[in-house]
């Protein structure tokens, strides 16, 4: 009797044995592995050591075991889904992992989008005048260099200052007359009026008949000289007629 119940109690504890998985087995006193939310948990092993984590027999890691001996490890994103075998080195636990497979739809490129509007120059919008003897510009990009051409040929270029403006001096062999000017690239454009006087450009001339050319005041010089010359010799031979014909009276009131 005493023998049917030693093997009756040999048989609980191993049953009881065998029905405990190894995972809550080992931590009881030894080191014990789990996997939640794809993290591996390890308990009970040597605290500050560093054990490789192995997935299938294929190792993905080291473990950082701190000074309580626990552990967690987060699947790589190498570890596809399914469900996995996890092992550490060094000991015999073992856990499983499950890895769903992603329900997300596939990335899709997002539609393209229009760059932001950029901020207007300083200035407002561009414009051009031409006051004095140069083409001014307010409105454009900050260190630019612009082509202006007058009459459709290019002349030069000018940089634009850090406040948006610029002045582009107009050249002195610039012919008389009205002249388009216009800034590469862009419609604006502005009327120049030039005249030359003393072989200086001057811009923006009073309108005609207002203002007398140099060329026009010494012709008029010219014609008053000559008519003060001609007025002149004509009054000189006027007296000498005068003095021949009244010669002989003059002789005769002198004799008596």
């Amino acid at each position: 009797m005493k023998r049917f119940y030693f093997v009756m109690a040999v048989v609980g504890v191993v049953g009881l044995a065998t029905a405990v998985p190894a995972s809550a087995q080992a931590y009881g006193g030894g080191p014990g592995l789990s996997c939640s939310n794809e993290v591996v948990v390890g308990d009970h092993f040597p605290p500050n050591t560093t054990p490789t984590v192995y997935v299938d027999g294929q190792p993905v890691g080291n473990a950082q075991v701190g000074g309580d001996g626990t552990f967690q490890f987060p699947l790589p994103s190498s570890v596809g889904p399914g469900v996995h075998t996890i092992t550490v080195q060094g000991t015999s636990v073992s856990t499983t992992c499950t890895v769903p497979t992603s329900s997300s739809a596939p990335a899709t490129s997002p539609p393209p989008t229009s760059p932001p509007p950029t901020s207007p120059p300083p200035g407002g919008q561009p414009s051009i005048d031409c006051p004095g003897n140069a083409v001014v510009g307010e409105g454009f990009t900050p260190g630019s260099s612009l082509a202006i051409y007058i009459d459709g040929e290019l002349t030069g270029h000018a940089t634009v200052g850090s406040n948006g403006n610029f002045r582009f001096r107009l050249p002195s062999a610039l012919e008389a007359g009205d002249h388009t000017v216009r800034v590469g690239g862009l419609s604006l454009r502005a009327t120049c009026s030039v005249n030359e006087v003393g072989g200086k450009t001057i811009v923006k001339t009073p309108p005609k008949g207002t203002a007398f050319t140099g060329a026009t005041i010494s012709l008029l010089a010219l014609v008053a000289v000559g008519l003060f010359l001609a007025g002149a010799a004509g009054v000189t031979a006027g007296r000498r007629r005068a003095r021949r014909d009244g010669s002989p009276a003059g002789g005769d009131r002198s004799g008596s």
